[in-house]
């Protein structure tokens, strides 16, 4: 079976994620998802470029939230580690789908039931990566969701069949 990396903050979109984790497998995929890695004999990097390496594609759900801080630094600015995932991949060529969060976007709740709150610095930071990708790049599948029913009907508009193609 082929894999698919999904990328995805747990801050505010754990439960997005879960949901296309289960979307994915529904479609006969493998999903490939953070609470795969096993980062004691390897780090973080290493194991985001392996699954993603050994992964057909990557869908990434990108939203206002930054996430943990990664130790590479691109043009003068750290990365966080869903950021670089998906420029990992688009870099690596993977087929991507970028999933943004809408304008109308409920994120999850904290696990104590707060309200998520980000740094100022970091929802800047977020704010300019997503800048980024939605000026840059147009070869990636692209749509946004603002609640679980949006990201399923996103995820049912995308061409799953174009993944399914036999290596070549």
């Amino acid at each position: 079976m082929k894999k698919i990396f999904i990328s995805a903050v747990s801050k505010g979109l754990r439960s997005y994620r879960e949901t296309v984790t289960e979307i994915v497998a529904a479609q006969s995929f493998i999903p490939i998802v953070q609470e795969h890695f096993q980062t004691p004999q390897t780090s973080i990097i290493e194991e985001i470029r392996d699954k993603i390496f050994q992964s057909k594609a990557v869908i990434a759900l990108v939203g206002p939230y930054y996430g943990g801080t990664s130790p590479i630094v691109r043009d003068g600015k750290r990365l966080s580690y869903s950021q670089y995932e998906l420029l990992y991949a688009l870099e690596y060529r993977r087929p991507c789908l970028v999933l943004f969060t809408g304008s109308e976007f409920i994120p999850d709740l904290e696990p104590d039931g707060k309200k998520v709150v980000e740094l100022p610095d970091l929802l800047r930071s977020q704010e300019e990566f997503i800048k980024l990708i939605k000026g840059g790049d147009k070869s990636f599948g692209r749509s946004s969701f603002n609640d679980r029913l949006g990201l399923a009907l996103a995820l049912a508009k995308h061409r799953w069949h174009e993944w399914l193609k036999p290596d070549v």
